[in-house]
């Protein structure tokens, strides 16, 4: 399979499908153009400056998630409490 970043072709080996793949790659290339516009500094470093910020978008979005979970976690316990208080045999099976 193929992708094409900035211009270039680049050859994967993948399970996924070739959609999925052109998603991603314009997704990268997106984020390397955002900082190629910008003066200075070699291909190099504004491929890891997109790659940087790609990790810090991938960072906040699990941390986001995460609050979400224990969010999530803190309801459930708390109905399961609030049950176990109206139901003392669904207190029993916990």
């Amino acid at each position: 399979m193929e992708v094409v970043i900035d211009g270039k072709q680049i050859a994967l080996k993948s399970d996924y499908e070739q959609a999925y793949l052109d998603d991603l790659a314009n997704f990268v290339e997106e984020r390397y153009l955002e900082v190629r516009s910008t003066r200075g500094g070699n291909p190099y470093s504004k491929g890891v400056l997109a790659a940087l910020n790609i990790a810090d978008e991938l960072f906040k979005e699990k941390k986001r998630n995460q609050k979400l979970q224990d969010g999530v976690k803190r309801r459930c316990d708390r109905i399961q409490d609030l049950i176990s208080k109206i139901d003392p045999v669904f207190a029993r099976k916990r």
